[in-house]
């Protein structure tokens, strides 16, 4: 965090001056490990194995906030008796399907019946054998500190002062908090990782009380904002699901069926999709025809980055546009992703500067190497030059949720041009093309609103015009609505993101360019999705009855004597809501069935869940699973890596014989530094920030250096089965070799950002990495894979190509 978010960092110093406990678990010994209590080195890879061991340590020693646990989290819930734990299955959980390689999720359902058919049945004591609360103490039993220590290698007594420093941050009078970052989501079980921090969170009552919480620390200043307002190809504004090509989204009713709840938020769903599609298509979008529901694209495969790209490299993509990254530098395989894009006819490109997937066709490793030629690359390329920050209007939305507004400090050089503008005017000659094909194909884009006011001579469009309508309006006045809680499902709302609703609520009111912020959270300052609300899930920060649980802890609470909840933050629920309302699940609707003592309303049963019922891929319980390349068998399973996981290997992407391949014997981990900024594009053509890190590096022990022949300051050539690159070493202390199942383990650190453009250049680590899919939301595994490394450069030219491929075979024979 001191190396990749030092703004942020400041206020963990703060915290930490004023008596808090900082533990910064990381493979390699940085910043962020200089300015903490606790440093804490592990295997690449191992997360889930050092958090469950947390786990287990609440469990174990009694160290969960019992009363937090009982009343807002499904620890009580019986399961059904059909539903089998990977302690039984040797690594699977029930509903594993082998041939098609995925789960039915319909066993890991609660029990129901009892007192009213369909009912869920719950102990409260926790003692039931099915309960959550059991299943998980016999699912993370076997994380013992010596099973920890052995596959994570951080030593016993390391770990219990770690386990109980935190768990120690419990109670009704202390919190602690989780900041992670893509050292988490980058790896093929990134979000049962991530689940692994929710399950220890929610056991230590350490989720919507102030100091609490999960804080996701972003690489852009937006990447919030980016699903929010998705440029994911699976989800729709406000996290709608996209319709997907089956028989159950085909048609607005059965969408809308298959992804609403009777209570909680979600219950509304047909309000955000319809005002949704009413921002969208105006007054074409009626009752009659769906709203224009049959015009949204549906997903009929992998339209992930990963799966375009495959696509591309098969010749089924004709165009690509490049906005806002480099995949020739700064994705994994990119040697295979410069391949893919000598395939394209066409690729327009928007940067500040000639990035190297712009010039891929003819000064890439592949035309060195002989492998590529640019006579025979068909590929046209556009590029247009774009606005930077500062250069243009609009918002930001951080890991924090929220919006914050930035004003236009200087016109763009030249041609440059915002998103925005080339969005918009993109737009508008689309339309004018499709007004004149009457073909069915074209009927979405010709409903399409898209009357967005300009201004100046550059005709930039109004970016509060954009914001306004993603806020929403009333249809038949266009007056801008106060939030949410207003939009209805009768065409009478528009609304372009659900849980922006409320940033503009009248003109002359843009809440995400407020400037005066006040009190504890801020307030007056930008504006936090949902309603303002600075910390999700806030009614978590008082007991069952409405009152703090302590006064030190307070954020909102019950007002007797007003009849109201009240507090330092905007309650997330309904504030007249008594907090011993009942809840009523079967037969009430919305958040108000939640009754008064359930805070999680993103949830349709209002409660954290320690164990997902529906909704993942590979599982209602985190397991440890080894990455898809590895040193080491599971020693914790039968099976070695995540099941569900999608390897997406092919010629192009081929994996090490994993475990134990002899050729790659190391660890690999990629990261990122200050001075440069992910693929280099914006930080390797600036002159101060080149001098600063002007060389691309990798960091080795004393103990790899002196096994591997490596001297410092001097060369190394590292190799995976994509690829293989040359760096200048660093020998230091700051990588420790890990003892892991009795034998000694090094690891490679290597920062990304070099490529072969820019007043630095040097090798494109990504070129190393393997494509790979999570399989619920399709990241790759960038953060443990294997390697080798030896002294020395490696060769140049037609050379490298044919040392790449020695190396690769020399133990294959």
């Amino acid at each position: 965090m001191a190396e990749n978010h030092p703004v942020g960092f400041q206020w963990v110093i703060e915290a930490r001056e004023r008596g808090a406990k900082i533990i910064h678990v990381d493979p390699r010994f940085t910043r962020t490990s200089a300015m903490a209590d606790i440093w804490v080195p592990l295997r690449a890879g191992t997360d889930v194995l050092f958090l469950g061991g947390l786990i287990n340590y609440v469990l174990e020693h009694g160290k969960e906030f019992r009363e937090y646990v009982v009343a807002y989290t499904n620890a009580s819930m019986l399961l059904r008796d059909d539903f089998q734990d990977t302690e039984e299955l040797d690594g699977l959980f029930s509903g594993w399907d082998a041939e098609k390689k995925k789960y039915d999720p319909e066993s890991w359902a609660y029990r129901t019946g009892g007192t009213s058919a369909g009912a869920t049945q719950a102990d409260p004591t926790l003692q039931d054998l099915r309960c959550v609360f059991q299943v998980l103490k016999r699912h993370f039993a076997r994380y013992t500190p010596e099973i920890v220590e052995r596959g994570c290698g951080v030593p016993k007594q390391v770990f219990l002062k770690t386990a109980e420093a935190f768990t120690s941050a419990s109670g009704t009078d202390k919190t602690g908090a989780i900041c992670y970052a893509v050292g988490w989501t980058q790896h093929s079980n990134g979000v049962q990782i991530v689940r692994s921090a929710a399950i220890l969170q929610l056991l230590l009552g350490n989720i919507g009380r102030p100091g609490g919480g999960i804080l996701a620390l972003r690489g852009h200043a937006s990447i919030q904002g980016s699903t929010d307002i998705p440029t994911l190809y699976d989800i729709l504004p406000g996290y709608l699901p996209m319709p997907f090509f089956e028989a159950d989204s085909n048609n607005l009713k059965s969408y809308i069926e298959k992804h609403s709840s009777h209570t909680g938020l979600w219950a509304n769903f047909d309000k955000y999709i319809i005002s949704l599609l009413k921002a969208w298509y105006g007054e074409a979008a009626t009752a009659a025809n769906n709203f224009g529901f049959d015009w949204l694209p549906r997903v009929t495969g992998d339209h992930s980055h990963f799966g375009y790209w495959y696509d591309m490299l098969d010749g089924k993509m004709d165009g690509l546009f490049v906005m806002g990254q480099n995949p020739a530098v700064g994705a994994p395989n990119a040697r295979l992703q410069r391949s893919a894009l000598a395939k394209l006819k066409w690729m327009v490109v928007r940067d500040m500067v000639e990035i190297e997937t712009v010039s891929f066709w003819h000064d890439s490793p592949e035309v060195e190497r002989g492998e590529l030629s640019p006579d025979t690359i068909a590929t046209e390329v556009f590029l247009f030059p774009a606005a930077g920050t500062a250069e243009k209007s609009g918002t930001f939305t951080n890991t924090q949720r929220m919006l914050q507004y930035r004003n236009q400090a200087v016109e763009p050089p030249g041609d440059a041009r915002s998103e925005a503008w080339f969005m918009v005017h993109l737009g508008r000659r689309l339309k004018e093309k499709a007004r004149n094909d009457a073909r069915p194909r074209n009927a979405g884009l010709n409903a399409l609103t898209w009357d967005y006011p300009v201004h100046g001579e550059r005709a930039e469009p109004d970016i509060e015009s954009v914001l306004q309508e993603i806020n929403g309006r009333t249809v038949a006045d266009g007056k801008l609505l106060p939030g949410f809680k207003a939009l209805d499902s009768d065409g009478s709302t528009s609304c372009g993101c659900w849980i922006y609703s409320g940033v503009f609520p009248n003109p002359d009111e843009n809440k995400a360019n407020q400037r005066e912020g006040q009190g504890y959270l801020g307030h007056g300052w930008g504006f936090a999705w949902p309603n303002d609300c600075r910390i999700l899930y806030n009614r978590a920060s008082a007991r069952p009855d409405g009152k703090p649980w302590s006064g030190r802890k307070k954020l909102v609470w019950w007002d007797e004597e007003k009849r109201q909840w009240t507090g330092l933050d905007t309650p997330d629920f309904p504030t007249a809501t008594p907090p011993d309302a009942k809840d009523d699940l079967r037969h009430g609707h919305g958040v108000e069935a939640l009754g008064g003592a359930r805070p999680f309303v993103l949830h349709p049963d209002g409660l954290g869940w320690l164990f997902v019922p529906s909704g993942l891929k590979d599982g209602p319980l985190p397991a440890h699973y080894e990455p898809l390349e590895s040193l080491f068998e599971n020693s914790m399973y039968g099976q070695t890596t995540d099941p569900a996981a999608q390897r997406k290997e092919r010629a192009e992407n081929p994996y090490a014989d994993s475990p134990n391949d002899p050729r790659f014997p190391y660890i690999l981990t990629t990261y990122r530094l200050t001075e440069h900024h992910t693929a280099g594009g914006m930080t390797r053509t600036l002159s101060h920030l080149a001098e600063l890190q002007p060389e691309l590096f990798a960091e080795v022990s004393p103990e790899l250096a002196g096994d591997a022949g490596l001297e410092h300051g001097n060369w190394a050539t590292i190799t995976t089965p994509r690829g293989i690159v040359e760096a200048r070493v660093l020998v230091t202390r700051r990588m420790h070799p890990l003892w892991i199942e009795g034998r000694r383990v090094h690891q490679v650190g290597l920062p990304y950002h070099w490529g072969y453009r820019g007043r630095v250049q040097g090798d494109v680590v990504n070129d190393l990495l393997a494509i790979s899919e999570e399989p619920n939301v399709r990241i790759m595994e960038s953060k443990a894979l294997v390697c080798g490394v030896a002294s020395g450069r490696r060769a140049a030219g037609e050379g490298a190509l044919v040392q790449l491929r020695e190396t690769l075979a020399r133990e294959r024979g």
